[in-house]
């Protein structure tokens, strides 16, 4: 058992998204408070891609599974009355709050829910993301805080981009649903095979989730001027800041960053219920100029607004599997796909002003709020 004081922070491996603003917070963490107390990463293989070892040298790490009631149960055992910090991940603050700990929960995702779940406000404090309708949702919950977006640290903004096209595949992995839609993966392969072989003299990044990326290699030609991996959080920030296109999953986190980073953003398909109705809400703010969406292609007769997210994933996965196995959909998906390589950037420098005002509006400085609020906790305790 130690005596000094300590912070747990759990993720949740549902997509790069929650570790992000883990490493956000704990980058945070680093700058008030590495030298009065220790800080911990209790992570798995997936939520351990995205660290830096720069960062990793300066905290320390300890490996586990985040749904495990037990292996958390495991960590915090180590630490005498730890303050936990969570970023959706509801079977580590319900752990955590059974063991009687303090613990800090972080939502992004505040606006999508119904119902704002109870295990999530068993928080002493309930960190909101302010955005789209997220004020109205917590109005009425006391341990509720309103913050911005926790982006963390972002350099400013770079004006000359380099002739660089960063693609990014979030959302592919999640334990609600085994595997990956491997048809959606192959169709964006062969997209980037026929742009490649047009556009030799341009530089492509693919990043995202080792075991999408591990797949995707397979099938995508050999070339020098094309890189398959993933990226730390600080290795993917740098790339997106000097890309002069970035096509993506619409992912919440990954796109307030383009936003914030002013670089055209164009998307694709969406891999999961949050993402899908992301894409919606920024194309009803007129900060969307080039997406590709499954209703482009099959008519759909359900309405995704009821479904779970489980069932959701399962009906963007069937979607993939047919565009796939009809030879005319699939063609027009893989042509959809070059086209917003090739015309996306034009397109997308449209609409940077609006996408920037955005920002600039709802902040990115929630992490360091976090940081804040716990270093005031911790005087006070």
């Amino acid at each position: 058992m130690e005596n000094k004081k300590s912070i747990v922070i759990i993720s949740n491996p549902f997509g790069f998204g929650p570790i992000s603003i883990a490493l956000a917070v704990i980058e945070q963490l680093v700058n008030f408070l590495s030298n009065k107390v220790d800080i911990i990463y209790a992570a798995s293989d997936k939520c351990l891609e995205p660290l830096d070892e720069e960062l990793r040298e300066k905290i320390k790490v300890v490996k586990i599974n985040e749904r495990d009631s037990k292996d958390i149960k495991m960590v915090l055992a180590n630490y005498n009355n730890p303050l936990v910090i969570v970023c959706l991940n509801r079977i580590a603050i319900n752990t955590a709050k059974d063991l009687r700990h303090t613990a800090f929960f972080i939502d992004p995702l505040t606006w999508l829910w119904q119902e704002i779940s109870k295990d999530y406000l068993k928080a002493n404090i309930y960190y909101a993301w302010d955005i789209f309708n997220a004020r109205e949702k917590v109005k009425n919950i006391k341990n509720a805080k309103l913050i911005s977006p926790t982006l963390g640290n972002l350099p400013k903004a770079r004006v000359h981009k380099k002739n660089l096209i960063m693609i990014h595949i979030g959302g592919f992995t999640n334990p609600l649903v085994p595997g990956f839609s491997k048809n959606y993966l192959i169709m964006l392969s062969n997209a980037i095979n026929n742009f490649i072989d047009r556009m030799r003299f341009l530089k492509m990044i693919v990043t995202g989730g080792s075991e999408p990326l591990s797949f995707l290699k397979k099938h995508v030609k050999k070339r020098k001027n094309i890189i398959i991996t993933t990226l730390s959080r600080k290795d993917f920030i740098s790339t997106l800041n000097k890309s002069n296109l970035f096509v993506t999953t619409p992912g919440l986190t990954a796109t307030l960053e383009a936003f914030a980073l002013k670089t055209p953003i164009s998307f694709l398909p969406p891999t999961n219920l949050s993402q899908w109705r992301q894409l919606r809400l920024f194309t009803n703010k007129k900060l969307v100029y080039k997406k590709i969406e499954w209703e482009n292609y099959c008519l759909i007769d359900w309405n995704f607004n009821l479904l779970t997210e489980k069932e959701a994933i399962y009906k963007f996965n069937e979607l993939a599997d047919v565009i796939y196995n009809d030879n005319i959909l699939r063609k027009k998906f893989e042509k959809n796909i070059v086209e917003i390589l090739l015309e996306g950037k034009t397109e997308s420098k449209k609409n940077i002003a609006q996408q920037n005002e955005f920002i600039q509006k709802i902040g990115t400085n929630g992490a360091r709020i976090v940081a804040k609020d716990i270093n005031i906790y911790l005087r006070n305790r």
